[in-house]
């Protein structure tokens, strides 16, 4: 936790039986203690205040969000499992261990195994974290 203090943009949090640190920052970023799991990145960050909304999902197996959208950038790492992500412009499995950023746009996730990951989302301040819904129709790439 005395980690967190060295940088100006880090959060704390305890979920899937561990201690996670989040550093928001470059590259460069030096961490002391622990195992760094990743780094994801760059986000492209929403012009004007933003806030980092943080969050840990358990997907059991078989389940999948809607169709959804955010008005920042979303990034997860998948800890355990496999997830499976599908937008207009892309269909991807990411195992446990990996990165996925979703830029923009509608999107649904899915877990045909059951998955953990962690999640940051930048939005625009006085802007809803999710918007449900869209015209885009998914192909069926993440029902397996």
């Amino acid at each position: 936790m005395a980690e967190a203090g060295r940088h100006p943009l880090a959060a704390v949090t305890q979920i899937h039986g561990q201690v996670w640190l989040y550093v928001l920052g470059g590259k460069t970023e030096s961490i002391s203690g622990g195992t760094v799991k990743t780094v994801v990145g760059p986000l492209p960050v929403p012009p004007g205040e933003v806030i980092a909304h943080f969050a840990a999902a358990n997907f059991p197996p078989g389940m999948r969000t809607r169709v959804h959208s955010h008005p920042g950038v979303e990034a997860f790492y998948v800890v355990d499992g496999e997830q499976c992500m599908e937008s207009p412009s892309d269909k991807q499995l990411v195992p446990a261990g990996s990165t996925y950023i979703v830029k923009d746009g509608p999107h649904l996730q899915a877990a045909p195994k059951g998955r953990r990951n962690l999640v940051l989302i930048l939005v625009p301040q006085g802007r809803p974290v999710v918007t449900p819904g869209s015209t885009w129709k998914p192909t069926g790439f993440c029902n397996r």
